[in-house]
């Protein structure tokens, strides 16, 4: 499974979400830090996020967006910083 870091979250919010940025002028060690795979899940969460910030999600799919924090998100500081790009 998949764990997103706080640092991986601050390599994303570096390159303003854009992935072809990081692709073309992330280092290695962003790289390292972030992974496409981790990038989709990221633009993922925000589009889930948004959603629920304008009330179109119903309980049950917050329900399931909250798990998918618990899975995919690693502890309250890197949520909290995922959840201030929304």
């Amino acid at each position: 499974m998949i764990v997103i870091t706080e640092k991986a979250i601050a390599v994303y919010k570096r390159f303003d979400g854009d992935i072809d940025s990081w692709a073309r002028y992330g280092t290695s060690k962003d790289k390292l830090a972030l992974t496409d795979q981790e990038w989709f899940i990221i633009d993922s969460l925000l589009q889930d996020l948004k959603l629920i910030e304008s009330n179109f999600a119903s309980e049950d799919y917050i329900n399931k967006i909250e798990t998918q924090f618990s899975l995919h998100i690693e502890g309250e500081s890197a949520i909290s910083l995922l959840k201030s790009l929304v």
